[in-house]
């Protein structure tokens, strides 16, 4: 490598993340109805394929069975992908839910993408931003009042001093 040249390092690719990729891309309706599709297309295709075999075309069954394999390793893999950007964003609400429920507002984390537990996430993140502005606007009030109360005292003490003042005189 020469001086001032700089590479990046790319690093090989999770086999899920194209998976993950298209999945957070869609709503957690159109997931579950791209995976119903697919489950309704091998339905359709395994009564084709046995169509076929019982009408004794067995040549012609051999690409719709190899198309069903595909279709077949493309719902396990959606599936697993789903599972995993699924599980994962729902994993990341649950841990802020939690660390608001301890009374910690500073969250850290939201859930990527634009899908429905994503606007979850940010509304907890909402609700943590607006609760925490409200704590500090109590806390800056109570200190207002206090010094208002030491401010009170005080001025009752001198008023009491002058007056003690003025009784003696």
């Amino acid at each position: 490598i020469h001086p001032g040249h700089h590479t990046t390092l790319k690093l090989p690719l999770h086999p899920l993340e194209p998976g993950r990729l298209l999945m957070r891309r869609l709503s957690l309706r159109a997931r579950l109805l791209s995976l119903t599709g697919l489950v309704a297309l091998l339905a359709l295709s395994a009564i084709a394929l046995s169509a076929l075999v019982a009408s004794g075309a067995s040549a012609a069954a051999v690409p719709l069975a190899a198309a069903m394999a595909l279709a077949c390793a493309a719902l396990m893999y959606l599936t697993v992908s789903f599972h995993a950007v699924f599980a994962g964003d729902l994993q990341t609400l649950l841990r802020g839910l939690g660390q608001v429920a301890e009374g910690d507002l500073r969250l850290t984390a939201a859930a990527p993408g634009d899908d429905e537990l994503a606007r979850a996430s940010a509304l907890l993140a909402r609700i943590a931003r607006s609760t925490s502005a409200m704590v500090a606007d109590v806390r800056s009030n109570a200190a207002l009042v206090a010094q208002a109360g030491r401010n009170l005292v005080d001025a009752n003490q001198h008023l009491a001093d002058r007056t003690e003042r003025q009784a003696a005189n």
